[in-house]
C-alpha cells in the first residue's frame, strides 16, 4: 500500500490538475498492471472500473525513453517486429517498476 500511495504523489505532484480518484486509479494500475498477466490482467481491470467508474487515465508516457529503445531495437537488434508495441509496453513497465521499488 506504501508504494501506492508514493506512486500517487509523486503523480499528484507531476500533474496537479488530476482529481484524488484518477491520481489513485492511476497509481494503482501502474504499480500493478506490469506484474499481471493474462486473464488475471481482465480481472484487475475490471475491478479497476468498478471501483474508479467513468475514470479513464491515460498512462505516461515518456516518448524520447521510447524513441531510444526503438532505436536501440532496431540498429543494435534487428528487431522490428513489434507492431503493437507489446516489447516496448514491457520495458518501459518494467523501467517504471524499478523507479518505484528497488527489486522486482
Amino acid at each position: 500500500i506504501k508504494s501506492v500511495l508514493v506512486v500517487a504523489g509523486s503523480f499528484k505532484r507531476a500533474d496537479p490538475s488530476l482529481t484524488e480518484q484518477a491520481v489513485l486509479m492511476r497509481s494503482l494500475r501502474d504499480t500493478n498492471v506490469a506484474k499481471i498477466e493474462g486473464d488475471d490482467l481482465k480481472i484487475f481491470t475490471g475491478l479497476l472500473s468498478d471501483l474508479f467508474p467513468g475514470i479513464e487515465v491515460p498512462r505516461a508516457r515518456d516518448l524520447p525513453f521510447e524513441d531510444v529503445l526503438v532505436q536501440v531495437m532496431e540498429t543494435d537488434y534487428a528487431y522490428t517486429n513489434d507492431p503493437q508495441g507489446y516489447l516496448l509496453l514491457k520495458i518501459t513497465q518494467l523501467t517504471e517498476l524499478l523507479a518505484i521499488r528497488h527489486s522486482v
